[in-house]
């Protein structure tokens, strides 16, 4: 018995302090009468929330970024740059953590596993100086996609335009930002940040967020231009403009429905392609599968 004290020392006085740690606290706490005690239990859990939303806060302030910002609004993803970089964070340690012990406790290749979550951490990681593939492929893949559902009410958006030019009252652009919002369901969020930007930063400053929004959108360029011409000079300018682009906007929007239409259809090209290929494979494996039954001998 000695002996075995002698060896397990260390252990016994690391683990009897712990122990006599916790059962003060467990004593400091039952000395409390119980309406102090809840006081005290609610104190220390908003200390805890405080601090936690604290370091979530300064987390935020060191991710934050305006250009990714306006990048993941133009791909129609609910986030921030602050809240997808923490996200890659948790997503990248957790995996190598996962890898990590994989590899301590069955072996294998280390450099493999690295290299895999290198490579979750580049898909996730949006950063034009690098030009990662989330950059390369992510990014364009879902800003042509929300362009596409966005060119849908575009066109409503500059009939309506070139309806109120022709008005005889003549209103504000940010009057009639509000009065067009109703109208709209993809472009409604979009509508809501011109109009509070507008009042906060000023027309230009709004304007260009708006177009960071929807990068390579000529129908949202225009867009931005008339709001900026009937700011400038006022409806009866305005509306001579856009009757001498008639014809131009009539051929434009001819022009991006076939394009949209040639998309879908490439799009269905290749999983009909893929559907086959499968299907290919499928059936060579299901002839060496039925061959290699003849050659075995049971």
């Amino acid at each position: 018995m000695l002996r075995w004290l002698v060896i397990h020392a260390f252990y016994l006085v690391m683990y009897g302090g712990l122990f006599l740690i916790i059962l003060a606290i467990l004593l400091m706490f039952l000395s409390i009468d119980k309406t102090r005690r809840t006081g005290a239990l609610e104190d220390m859990q908003m200390l805890i929330l405080n601090s936690f939303r604290s370091s979530l806060q300064k987390g935020k302030s060191v991710y934050a970024d305006e250009r990714i910002d306006c990048l993941l609004e133009s791909m129609g993803w609910p986030l921030k740059s602050s809240s997808m970089y923490m996200l890659r964070d948790i997503c990248c340690v957790s995996l190598l953590a996962f890898l990590g012990a994989n590899w301590y406790l069955y072996g294998g290749n280390l450099q493999f596993r690295v290299m895999i979550v290198f490579t979750v951490f580049l898909f996730l990681t949006p950063s034009a100086r690098i030009g990662t593939p989330f950059m390369r492929f992510i990014a364009p893949l879902f800003q042509r996609i929300k362009r596409h559902k966005v060119n849908k009410e575009t066109g409503l958006f500059i009939q309506l335009l070139r309806n109120e030019t022709k008005e005889g009252q003549q209103r504000t652009p940010l009057a009639l930002i509000q009065q067009f919002q109703g109208y709209f369901d993809i472009l409604r969020n979009d509508l809501y940040k011109l109009e509070h930007d507008w009042g906060l930063v000023g027309k230009d400053e709004a304007l260009r967020k708006f177009k960071m929004r929807h990068p390579k959108n000529e129908d949202i360029f225009f867009i931005t231009s008339i709001l900026n011409e009937i700011s400038s000079v006022g409806y009866a300018a305005t509306s001579e403009m856009l009757a001498q682009n008639e014809e131009t906007l009539n051929r434009r929007h001819q022009s991006e429905y076939a394009s949209r239409m040639s998309d879908i259809n490439q799009v269905l090209f290749f999983i009909n392609t893929g559907a086959v290929i499968i299907s290919l494979l499928w059936g060579v494996m299901a002839v060496f599968n039925w061959a290699y039954g003849f050659d075995v001998v049971y």
